[in-house]
C-alpha cells in the first residue's frame, strides 16, 4: 500500500510530511514547468530537496503548455490529491 503526498516546498505542506513521514510506502509528487526543478529556491527544487533529505520517493510531474495536454495535468492533479 503507497501513500503519495502532494509535495509543494511551502510551509504547510512540508510540516504535514513530517508529521506523516513514517507512513510505509510514502512517496512524494509535485508538478510544475520544467525550468522550475533547475531554479534554486523555486517550490519544485524545495520540495525535491526535502524529500531526498527524508530519503523519501520523489516524482516531478511537468506540465510545461504543448508538452502535456489540460486534461492530462488534471488527472495528475487529481491523482496527486488522492
Amino acid at each position: 500500500d503507497t501513500l503519495g503526498a502532494a509535495l509543494s516546498g511551502g510551509h504547510d505542506s512540508r510540516a504535514i510530511l513530517l508529521r506523516i513521514r513514517e507512513r510505509e510506502g510514502l512517496r512524494c509528487v509535485t508538478w510544475g514547468q520544467r525550468s522550475a526543478l533547475q531554479s534554486e529556491g523555486t517550490d519544485a527544487s524545495i520540495a525535491r530537496s526535502v524529500a531526498q533529505h527524508l530519503r523519501l520517493p520523489f516524482r516531478y510531474l511537468e506540465t510545461d503548455a504543448g508538452r502535456v495536454s489540460f486534461d492530462t495535468v488534471l488527472a495528475r492533479f487529481l491523482i496527486a490529491g488522492d
